[in-house]
């Protein structure tokens, strides 16, 4: 498997929304080092071969003797690798995130593929240069992970397309050119109807009002047709479009910036407004971080605010949900980071925004069951909760068989954990390379 085209060096640093300072066993392989939670070592799928370590030949003294000995190795190998795979094909996690500064070229892209049953880990490299993963999302065959690349490549702008199976690389041919709105700017969210994936975030390329630079920006993608919709966008403002999901045959995308949030529906053709209507309504209103659907209803949250909409009313859930948060989080600029549905209970999550520093805040989380708000924050490690004012929650995801999956930071590092029957498990150690754990995935 290759990366998708070329690389060519080109610095772009034209973010200007905001910017934030700066027992596990390694085992060296011929390919790079990389932390495991056990003793295992699996092979960086960037290389062109993945899991099919080449046979070692020893010098024998006939040909014969050669051949039968490297085909005794190539099988060995090979069942090495068919048993490596397994690994990974069962239940894994991706975590995707970055090791630097949001926002300024110290920032890298970090993803890895992580086994739930064995902790083996995998690093993926979906792009060269510096950046960061801000999401991903699965449309039950392929996912489809993004954020910003320092480096464009081929022509491409700064977000990038990362198409991944579970176990390989899918090769795209989306022509970039689409995306010219989109140069110099991120994706931060992408959610599938089953054939076509809803890209939104931001662009710092040309709309058709020139003293625009940033910009909201939306877009669908078929797996190898992108359709630019940045100018079919009810509003525009220097902003993100951070969240989106799909669910009773339409989109649903928010996102602003801080104290100023919008909040759009699309069904596949056109955008609808929706705007006045919440903030009508949610008198916290600002900007959008989370949306999800559970089938029945939508929960939205973001900056100070959660909301439940049925696709006709918008019902204020905050003063529910601050009456169980700790004050220390409720009388600061906390926001609702992430929202996931497991069949019958919601669990949100949040702290800081992500790309926001101007909060003071420490991570939390809490369950929902369509009648009550629980109190979660014990759940996480004391090191993420107690004197601690710079950490968060970002994702959450859910895994039939080990529970929910969350990624976030505490301080200078990534958080990694599941949390399954009241019981927590740290894997943060996994993700070590990762001063932010942005996004998870489960299979």
């Amino acid at each position: 498997m290759l990366l998708v085209g070329s690389i060519v060096i080109v610095e772009s640093n034209t973010h200007s929304l905001s910017s934030k300072p700066l027992n596990t066993t390694k085992v060296v392989t011929s390919v790079e080092t990389i932390p495991v939670y056990v003793t295992h070592t699996v092979q960086n799928v960037a290389t062109s071969t993945v899991f099919v370590p080449q046979p070692i030949v020893t010098t024998v003294t006939s040909e014969l003797t050669q051949r039968t000995s490297e085909t005794t190795a190539s099988s060995q190998s090979l069942a090495v690798s068919q048993q490596n795979m397994l690994q990974f094909n069962n239940n894994y996690i991706l975590a995707g995130g970055d090791n630097g500064t949001w926002f300024t070229n110290s920032q890298f892209p970090q993803l890895v593929q992580i086994s739930l049953s064995t902790h083996n880990v995998r690093k993926l490299d979906p792009v060269s240069g510096s950046g960061s993963i801000w999401g991903g999302n699965s449309n039950g065959t392929e996912w489809l992970i993004s954020g910003y690349g320092g480096y464009s490549y081929a022509g491409a702008p700064n977000p990038f397309i990362y198409l991944y199976n579970g176990t390989s690389t899918i090769n795209d041919t989306v022509n970039y050119s689409s995306m010219a709105e989109w140069n110099g700017g991120d994706i931060f969210s992408m959610s599938s109807n089953g054939s076509t994936w809803f890209l939104s975030g931001m662009g710092s390329g040309e709309l058709n009002s020139p003293q625009i630079s940033n910009h909201f920006s939306a877009g669908l993608f078929n797996g190898t047709t992108f359709t630019d919709l940045s100018s079919d966008l009810p509003q525009q403002m220097d902003g993100i479009l951070y969240a989106s999901a799909f669910g009773d045959n339409e989109w649903l995308v928010g996102g602003g910036y801080e104290g100023t949030g919008v909040l759009f529906s699309f069904n596949g053709t056109t955008f609808t407004d929706l705007t006045s209507q919440i903030a009508a309504a949610i008198p916290e209103f600002h900007s959008v971080q989370s949306i999800a659907w559970n089938g029945h209803y939508w929960l939205i949250g973001g900056t100070g605010f959660l909301a439940m909409y049925n696709n006709s009313d918008f019902i204020d859930l905050t003063p529910s949900l601050n009456a169980v948060l700790p004050a220390q989080i409720t009388n600061s600029e906390y926001s609702v980071n992430s929202i996931c549905w497991n069949g019958s209970t919601w669990l949100l999550g949040g702290g800081e925004a992500v790309s926001i520093v101007s909060f003071s805040t420490y991570g939390w989380l809490a369950s929902y069951n369509s009648m009550n708000f629980s109190n979660l924050v014990g759940a996480l490690p004391s090191y993420a909760t107690q004197n601690n004012s710079q950490s968060s929650v970002l994702s959450i995801a859910y895994n039939s068989q080990y529970g929910w999956i969350i990624g976030g930071y505490s301080g200078t590092k990534g958080m990694l954990l599941t949390y399954n029957d009241g019981n927590t498990t740290d894997l943060s150690s996994l993700a070590e390379n990762m001063r932010y754990v942005i996004w998870v995935g489960t299979s």
